[in-house]
């Protein structure tokens, strides 16, 4: 719904955009000017137009932004339980929340994670290619 209701300025942004021939004057002034312009010009159509591949774009981001969302919110709940079952068991919960999110996400398996090195064996392999190019 809030898509199509702001679909005409999207029209009339895009428009405003284009650049004129050289000499002359641009087509598109105003926001105003350029809304009653279309519409007499093209109809309503016009301020709708090519609306359908715009859905399809926005309705997958809108889509995600909300799996993301939910995701997040859904580490939180399960972080704030682990803490509350960690402080009736144990003396000390952790204090910081860069420990508990540490905590929270240890389970969860992320694949760039598991092939990372430390800066000293990053230094090494430089270090061992230079040498092999050193006549």
């Amino acid at each position: 719904i809030a898509s199509a209701a702001t679909y005409p300025h999207e029209v009339v942004r895009t428009r405003m955009r284009e650049i004129p021939a050289a000499g002359q004057l641009p087509k598109y002034r105003s926001m105003i000017q350029s809304l009653i312009l279309i519409g007499k010009e093209e109809g309503r159509a016009g301020l709708y137009a090519g609306m359908g591949t715009h859905l399809a774009r926005v309705v997958p981001n809108t889509a995600l932004m909300f799996l993301t969302y939910e995701t997040v919110v859904g580490l939180v709940e399960r972080y704030n339980r682990t803490l509350r079952a960690s402080s009736m068991n144990a003396a000390a919960p952790p204090t910081s929340l860069k420990v508990g999110a540490r905590q929270a996400l240890s389970s969860l398996q992320f694949p760039h994670r598991r092939h990372r090195f430390g800066r000293d064996r990053g230094r090494a392999r430089v270090q061992a290619v230079l040498a092999r190019s050193d006549p």
